[in-house]
């Protein structure tokens, strides 16, 4: 069978996952009947033949057994997200990975199963006329076929409906939800929104009152269900390539708060990365590799430093930015507020022309242990660290530290630039 693709699309194989609609494909390995119900995965690549996209479709032994070197990750399996728990979890077997924190949980499958529930409930009982007045009512896309009208109307009535800041009007969002982020796909006047992130307004379901569906009822009337945010595992980096003139190439970055320490606003800390090769987000999505911000936004409780928190993102201090513009191969940990360092953060330097790399002074220089005093604040008595004293390593004679806020008061603390003497 065949699928036509917008051919703005990378023209690359990708993979779906999906339940069969009727018993009539085949795998394509082992050329049996794929009963009707059960889990199919399909390979779609570009076709010879026409500008669109052709697709094999695989039971799923048979697709491991072919393809299954090719496959890193469940994320790579677009439609996952629409399947049961169980059979997620046996994906996620198949492909190697670790079970799913929030299905171990029982939350994840908790709400997949009432999701689950209100499906069979729509399909049972509902005409596409019922179900598009119902999505009409909410504001949400009501073309397609039975299964995605379906499939639409019962995570609305579950999730709610999510709409972003982006679209100037609020009617017209429409967000999908897939891979643990919010993709908005409305038509604008200038073309589509684009939004993508997690940061939205969940607005309750509304009934139609001239829909007649008493089965519904049980669950129309509950507060939507927040998701379960899905952190992304970053690929592994094995070197990093840096380019003098465009120090922060490879690096995306988001802030956090209407303004830095520094004093800079996010549209001049946005000029700031993108004027040296690094990428800004608007929102927060779980590719962000550093989150910029500051420990009193840390210690606030935000909706935007929550999701943040949620997805194990990287806050760091502004000032790890402004090393990385000067050098690479440092340890970032001292600028870590909180959250895990990217992959990217570990990299090795490779061959670079970059002067200060080359400089044999640094290169001979040896990190040694530096006796610091504090001129700012007070050590707390019950901390480690001898009173009035702070130890750091140190290969080079400027240098920042970020001190603990359980060493210093009063709080909250941030960073402290210190000069050797």
């Amino acid at each position: 069978s065949t699928g036509a693709l917008n051919m703005s699309e990378a023209r690359e194989t990708f993979y779906i996952v999906q339940y069969a609609k009727t018993d009539r494909s085949r795998c394509s390995k082992s050329h049996k009947t794929i009963p009707k119900g059960s889990i199919r995965i399909g390979r779609n690549y570009p076709s010879p033949f026409h500008d669109g996209y052709a697709t094999q479709w695989f039971l799923p032994k048979p697709f491991f057994e072919k393809y299954g070197k090719r496959v890193k990750s469940t994320r790579e399996f677009r439609g996952f997200d629409n399947l049961r728990t169980k059979d997620q979890e046996h994906l996620r077997q198949l492909v190697g990975e670790e079970p799913s924190a929030a299905a171990s949980s029982g939350k994840e499958e908790e709400a997949n199963n009432k999701l689950w529930k209100i499906r069979e409930l729509l399909d049972k009982n509902s005409n596409l006329k019922d179900l598009k007045a119902l999505l009409d009512y909410n504001g949400i896309r009501s073309g397609g076929g039975k299964d995605s009208l379906v499939n639409r109307l019962s995570d609305a009535i579950l999730h709610g409906k999510a709409v972003c800041s982006t679209c100037p009007n609020q009617d017209k969002c429409q967000l999908k939800f897939n891979n643990g982020l919010y993709r908005c796909v409305a038509d604008l006047q200038w073309g589509k929104c684009g939004y993508e992130g997690v940061e939205v307004v969940i607005h309750k379901f509304r009934k139609d009152p001239a829909v007649n569906a008493p089965y519904l009822k049980p669950y129309v009337d509950n507060e939507p269900l927040s998701r379960v945010l899905k952190k992304v595992t970053k690929a592994f980096v094995k070197e990093y390539n840096r380019d003098p003139k465009a120090p922060l190439k490879g690096m995306l970055f988001a802030v956090v708060g209407n303004r830095l320490s520094s004093g800079k606003s996010i549209e001049e800390f946005k000029e700031y990365v993108t004027r040296n090769g690094g990428e800004f987000s608007s929102s927060i999505h779980p590719r962000i590799d550093y989150v910029v911000s500051t420990f009193t936004e840390v210690m606030k409780t935000s909706e935007k430093m929550k999701a943040v928190k949620e997805l194990g993102l990287a806050v760091v201090s502004e000032l790890l930015v402004d090393r990385l513009i000067d050098e690479f191969g440092f340890r970032q940990t001292p600028y870590l507020l909180t959250g895990k360092l990217p992959p990217i953060a570990f990299a090795p330097l490779a061959n670079s022309t970059d002067k200060k790399t080359d400089n044999p002074k640094k290169k001979s220089r040896k990190s040694k242990k530096v006796e610091l005093e504090v001129k700012h604040g007070r050590i707390d008595p019950d901390a480690k660290c001898p009173k009035g004293k702070i130890f750091v390593d140190s290969d080079s004679t400027s240098y920042d530290v970020i001190l603990s806020m359980v060493s210093i008061l009063p709080m909250p603390i941030t960073i402290l630039r210190f000069r050797l003497r």
